[in-house]
């Protein structure tokens, strides 16, 4: 028999057994028996993406993975000559996103997408692997093994994975004293089942819409809100009024575009306010949001390049119109909005070094009663190596005080008051949307260029009425490994959402399953949704932008 190409393992972590048998192999039978279904028509701009033609009435969920699978093959037994049909081989793999009651949408995950009117199976093709960390879970192993004929045993283990075949990529039943996960490899969720009280019932939760990991926040795949023109290198999102403020900036121009942040009370469209080029000829590096206390109108806080230096400036939205308030400072401009109310209130310049962009001098910027721009030095204790693009300030751990979180070489690193990196995150963290390369010493025939990103912030999210927050922050479409089903597209054109949270003890990281067709230019917490400005260049429509949303409210 031919190997399939998707295989499963199951580990189970069993104290005395929490859950009544027959309940557990009766759910997991019907969650993950056979289902076959037909691809459907869909929109012709949305290449990666499937629409199959069973949905929530037939038993589908959010994370199911399905196979597309060939025309099987006849061979001749070489002795009797009798007729022996082999399995095919599976040629891609899509999994689901959404549902609807009679239909659902998934994304390509690995391979070519299928097409219209081809037959697929629900986990069709998967072996599996059963470990058993506690020595307590042969009977309901061979329970099991009655109704899903594919799980094989792997023997007693308190590695987990370390008892894994080597390369392994394929689905991973865990279960703990609270739930039962199932998770396709590391990078996609297929279920969870809550272990109730003393009960001993589970109860089934969908994979994407749920936490990807024990105590992370849901985060499904984002609804598409609108389509830009504008493809942005930097970008940022002011809740103001009950609208979107998008300023979306190119190298040479800033738009700035309104959305209602409330679609029941509009026709759910985006609207330029104003387009105009970037003061003095100047590159646009980075725009971003300011909106000092005691001011109606908004600013834009610009750090540009005039081809040799950082030229900082300030640029007052009034009503349609544009009105440089400052310009030519000789500094790198950051907002940050330090009293958690959403809104960027305080604005901090931070001098140029040419050997690493960033200087060791920061100071803070106000306006004063006669309206004009005074510097003075802040009351936070930043640590030496700050960077005011970036960044976010914010009390990440719940322990009354600041950190301060930055992505900085590819990673995501968080540090307390005093500069000690309390959490580094592994590379791939990043967008590098906005780059610049200078010549470190432009005097000289022969100079060395020093290369940087300017990335966007993380966002500090807020769930369950403020009761638990997250840190989300852009990372490489590229995916964990380099096996036959990595979900991503190369880092240069695709972003996933990485998660961080801490919970009193140790910080918890994950990535989203799912990739995002483009890169994360901007991301703001509006109420009890993500707002998300993806810059992807669609060649069909010529839209360059995508503004995304997503509940961040327990389902």
């Amino acid at each position: 028999m031919l190997r399939k190409i998707l295989s499963t393992v199951i580990l189970l972590g069993l104290g005395p057994l929490a859950i009544a048998e027959a309940t557990l192999k009766d759910r997991i039978t019907r969650d993950f028996e056979p289902k076959t279904a037909v691809v459907i028509p869909g929109p012709s701009s949305e290449s990666r993406r499937v629409y199959i033609d069973l949905g929530a009435l037939d038993g589908i969920r959010v994370g199911d993975l399905f196979s597309v699978t060939g025309p099987e093959k006849t061979v001749e037994h070489p002795t009797t000559g009798a007729k022996i049909t082999l399995e095919s081989k599976a040629s891609a793999l899509i999994g689901v996103t959404r549902i609807n009651e009679d239909y659902a949408s998934a994304v390509v995950i690995d391979g070519p997408s299928p097409r219209t009117g081809q037959e697929i199976q629900r986990f069709w093709g998967m072996e599996a692997y059963f470990i058993d960390t506690t020595g307590k879970g042969k009977e309901l192993y061979t329970e099991l093994r009655n109704q899903l004929s594919h799980i094989e045993w792997l023997g007693y283990s308190s590695e987990g994975e370390a008892s894994l075949p080597d390369g392994f990529n394929g689905l991973i039943f865990r279960y703990t004293t609270s739930k039962l996960t199932a998770d396709y490899a590391s990078d996609w969720p297929v279920a969870s089942y809550a272990i109730e009280g003393d009960s001993h019932t589970l109860s089934p939760v969908n994979g994407l819409e749920l936490s990807p990991r024990e105590g992370l926040p849901p985060l499904a795949y984002p609804e598409r809100l609108a389509l830009l023109q504008v493809q942005p290198v930097s970008s940022d999102i002011l809740i103001k009024d009950n609208r979107l403020l998008i300023a979306a900036g190119t190298q040479d121009q800033i738009t700035v575009i309104s959305y209602p942040g409330d679609r029941t009370q509009s026709a759910e469209k985006a609207t330029q306010i104003v387009n105009f080029p970037i003061p003095h000829r100047n590159r646009l590096l980075a725009v971003r949001w300011w909106q000092p206390k005691g001011h109606p109108e908004p600013f834009m806080a610009l750090t540009t390049w005039d081809g040799q230096n950082v030229e900082g400036m300030l640029l007052k939205l009034d009503g349609d119109q544009i009105i440089e308030f400052s310009t030519d400072l000789p500094l790198i401009l950051g907002t940050f909005d330090l009293d958690g109310n959403q809104t960027a209130e305080s604005l901090l310049g931070q001098s140029f070094n040419r050997n690493d962009f960033f200087g060791q001098s920061v100071r803070g910027l106000a306006i004063s009663t006669e309206n004009t721009l005074q510097q003075y030095t802040p009351s936070l204790e930043l640590p030496t190596s700050f960077r005011v693009l970036g960044s976010l300030i914010a009390d990440l751990t719940g322990n009354g005080e600041f950190e301060y979180i930055a992505i900085n070489d590819q990673r995501l690193v968080v540090r307390d008051k005093s500069g000690a990196v309390i959490h580094r995150s592994e590379r791939d963290v990043g967008t590098r949307l906005s780059s610049l390369s200078y010549d470190l010493y432009p005097d000289r025939e022969f100079s060395p260029l020093v290369d940087l990103s300017i990335e966007p912030s993380p966002l500090l999210l807020n769930t369950s009425g403020n009761q638990k927050q997250f840190l989300i922050f852009p990372r490489s479409g590229r995916g964990r490994s380099d096996g036959a089903f990595s979900l991503m597209a190369p880092s240069a054109t695709t972003n996933r959402f990485g998660i961080l949270a801490f919970d009193g003890e140790r910080f918890m990281e994950s990535t989203t399953p799912y990739r995002l067709e483009g890169r994360i230019a901007t991301m703001a917490q509006d109420g009890g949704k993500m707002r998300i400005l993806l810059s992807t260049l669609n060649s069909q429509n010529d839209q360059g932008a995508e503004l995304l949303s997503l509940s961040t409210k327990p389902q």
